[in-house]
């Protein structure tokens, strides 16, 4: 099933790939047994299950007693008046596991070894969270086209945000931000991450687009820049190039010369996608 998720509240996505899913787990656990079986080092055995009944386990992890991985914590749980039995003291245990794709929805977890008694019982389903998700989630716009797929550190407020994103082009990947996107914006804002310019050998501006080296084309990285609405992404070579103009997404078209080491571009326009914009998990 996929889930729409408007751009508009705060949110911060991971996105996950098929060769490693990371499922966050928690199993609540008797304290009293807890804490008179399990000492470091005690070999605990993680079951996912797709049933309600842990009938069969599709992945297993052991996971030892005082390992950093493993996290503990003691649930105090309020009596009330005139309540029959008095609830039990629960130790919650958190971890996460690595089990193969594809998982189904929902899991359930068994955890066995020596002072494990399950609270209310031994087979526990367990809450969704983004990192069970199997594919990436894509930026799409609201005629439902796809933008690219989301990367990590998605901001977004109620007065705008930022969603950094991976745009093809050429089969070739380009790292794109788009701003601004919160509360329905109606406009488009796109930046390359670090701005640079583009420059020609015409003094206004037209003609081939270049694209200058800032240094790390040294590491085999392609320079792209974005520039209103259009992407430019180097294709070619850096040679010694006299330009007459540039132009940058803070200024428009500059007449000035000067000689310096351009690469010719191929370019592609954003502005075909339309505002506002949505983060799909799949």
């Amino acid at each position: 099933m996929r889930k729409t998720l408007p751009v508009l509240a705060a949110l911060v996505l991971t996105a996950a790939t098929a060769q490693a899913v990371e499922v966050p787990v928690r199993y609540s656990v008797s304290f009293k047994e807890y804490k008179q079986g399990v000492a470091q080092g005690t070999p605990l055995t993680f079951e996912l299950h797709t049933d309600s009944a842990c009938s069969g386990a599709f992945y297993s992890e052991v996971i030892n007693g005082g390992d950093p991985g493993l996290r503990q914590a003691k649930i105090i749980v309020q009596k009330v008046k005139k309540q029959d039995p008095k609830p039990a003291k629960e130790m919650r245990l958190r971890a996460v596991l690595d089990p193969p794709p594809p998982l189904a929805s929902p899991l359930y977890l068994r955890v066995t070894g020596v002072g494990i008694v399950g609270i209310g019982t031994d087979c526990q389903i367990q809450v969704p969270t983004v990192a069970t998700h199997l594919a990436p989630p894509l930026l799409k716009d609201s005629t439902g086209a796809v933008l690219g797929i989301v990367r990590e550190g998605v901001q977004i407020g109620f007065g705008g945000g930022v969603v950094p994103f991976f745009y093809t082009m050429g089969g070739r990947s380009v790292s794109l931000v788009v701003l601004d996107i919160g509360l329905g914006s109606s406009g488009l804002n796109f930046e390359s991450g670090s701005p640079k310019n583009i420059f020609y050998e015409s003094t206004d501006c037209s003609g081939p687009a270049l694209i200058e080296d800032n240094g790390s084309s040294s590491f085999a990285i392609d320079q792209h820049a974005v520039v209103g609405t259009i992407v430019y992404l180097q294709d070619g070579p850096f040679s010694p190039t006299t330009s007459h103009s540039w132009k940058s997404s803070s200024f428009g078209c500059t007449a000035s010369s000067a000689t310096v080491d351009l690469a010719p571009t191929t370019s592609s326009d954003l502005s075909v996608f339309v505002p506002p914009f949505s983060v799909e998990l799949q």
